[in-house]
């Protein structure tokens, strides 16, 4: 039996063409993102995924820098992807409005901010010359930076309640590499430290352990200085370094003169240069 003919919408007069223009459309519709697939499962029509329009290519919004001296003037820095110059913060208690900020050009400067507690809101960050932390008295965490993978160099200091400086992982080589006064404890989120010309290491009161840096191997400058707690054994301290220009350790009270002396016998130093003395507990 032959049932009744079945109407298709369109121009009748060529049902090919009609139904090839309706596909047409339908392609580009879900191109465009703006139409929905559904596949057809015993008799119902489930939704599929959205058919998501192609990504686009990411924008690069340049700043100039300078300074801010507040929560409210650094969010004028919203949206901000590379500062050409150097950027100075000071008297912020959060870092969120840089959440866009993957590239410093020169120096990025996070100075006398005595509420910041940590570096949230930097964690596209991946580029930057100059990388300074000073005088962040309520600072706890560095994590935030673990995006960086290039910096020419670091300093931090005066960071009483920064226990750890987890958060490093991705820097391979440094110019200078600068921690003073902090609460540090141990080195192991710089393990993939390579290179660095100056390591300087100061009155970091309970700093214990060196042996995130162990796969130095030389430097110009050793200056390792107060850092009561500190253990000198080769196994711990520096244990790769074989040659430096110039190497100062003292008033590290846990160091022994054994410790000192087999650091001056396994580590070449440069004629002319001291290798520092022992301080006496």
């Amino acid at each position: 039996m032959v049932g009744p003919p079945v109407a298709v919408a369109g121009d009748m007069t060529n049902p090919t063409l009609s139904v090839l223009g309706s596909l047409r459309g339908a392609f580009r519709a879900l191109a465009a993102g703006a139409l929905s697939l559904s596949v057809v499962a015993c008799g119902q029509a489930v939704p599929a995924a959205r058919v998501a329009a192609p990504p686009t290519a990411r924008v690069s919004v340049p700043c100039a820098g300078g300074q801010v001296r507040s929560d409210q003037a650094l969010a004028s820095l919203a949206g901000c992807t590379v500062v050409t110059g150097d950027l100075r913060i000071r008297s912020a208690s959060s870092l969120r409005a840089l959440s866009s900020l993957r590239v410093v050009r020169g120096k990025l400067d996070i100075s006398q901010n005595p509420k910041l507690r940590s570096l949230a809101g930097l964690e596209a960050l991946t580029q930057v010359g100059r990388l300074s932390l000073r005088d962040n008295p309520s600072l706890v965490s560095l994590q935030a930076l673990s995006g960086l993978r290039s910096a020419d160099a670091l300093v931090i200091e005066g960071a009483p309640l920064l226990t750890s400086v987890s958060g490093l992982g991705g820097l391979t080589s440094l110019e200078t590499l600068a921690i003073e006064d902090t609460g540090v404890t141990r080195l192991d989120g710089l393990r993939n430290l390579a290179r660095v010309e100056q390591l300087i290491l100061l009155d970091n009161p309970v700093l214990v352990s060196a042996a995130g840096l162990g796969r130095i191997e030389n430097a110009e400058l050793i200056d390792i200085r107060g850092n009561t707690l500190l253990y000198g054994g080769q196994d711990e301290f520096l244990p790769r370094l074989t040659w430096a220009t110039e190497a100062v350790l003292s008033d590290n009270a846990s160091m022994t003169r054994g410790d000192v002396d087999g650091f001056r016998r396994r580590v070449a130093i440069a004629p002319g240069a001291a290798a520092g003395e022992h301080a006496s507990r």
